[in-house]
């Protein structure tokens, strides 16, 4: 019995803290203009700060969305994650001359831990030198016809790390052990 629970707790603490690969999932919002300037995915929470969000068909990827300003998408947006997230890296697509997009990658408390630029081509964004991070911004300065977003590929952290996880169960199993020890024997007499 003893062997076969320390066995079921060596794997959950060898495996427990492993990050899952994830994307956005924007399938549900169908294609066009959402209407708002508010989407919600099971992945992550897209606000503009414009006038819409416009999904599917932004430089024929039909995963891609961008944020309306006006007629066009240069508008600025916050994604947040529902979780922390660590290897995020995006395409920006369709650019014009003049287009230019700098991201901020942002923790828990919305600090920002760095920032990448685009300017007049599309291109891979690549934040995995930042994280884990809770929200990326994107500053869309574009004059041109501004970018569409796609592709969004990361890694899902845990919120508690391996190594505290770990610790915490070790101490509520030995403080268990402890406390039924010195339970006091009744007698009988």
């Amino acid at each position: 019995m003893k062997a076969k629970f320390l066995s079921t707790l060596l794997a959950s603490l060898a495996f427990g803290g492993a990050a899952s690969a994830a994307t956005i999932d924007t399938s549900a919002l169908g294609s066009g203009f959402l209407g708002g300037t508010v989407a919600v995915t099971p992945e992550a929470v897209i606000t503009s700060s414009g006038t819409d969000l416009f999904f599917g068909g932004a430089d024929s990827r039909p995963d891609s969305f961008c944020a309306i300003q006006g007629s066009s998408c240069e508008a600025d947006f916050m994604i947040d994650f529902v979780g922390l997230v660590e290897n995020l890296t995006f395409v920006a697509a369709g650019a014009d001359v003049g287009d230019f997009i700098e991201v901020f990658a942002l923790d828990a408390l919305g600090t920002s831990l760095g920032s990448v630029t685009l300017a007049d081509v599309g291109g891979l964004i690549d934040l995995s030198a930042f994280g884990p991070l809770a929200s990326v911004f994107i500053d869309d300065s574009s004059t041109g016809g501004g970018f569409g977003y796609a592709e969004f590929s990361f890694d899902l952290v845990s919120e508690v790390p391996l190594p505290v996880s770990g610790a915490l169960l070790l101490a509520a199993l030995a403080g268990t052990g402890l406390v039924r020890r010195r339970k006091p024997q009744q007698s009988t007499a």
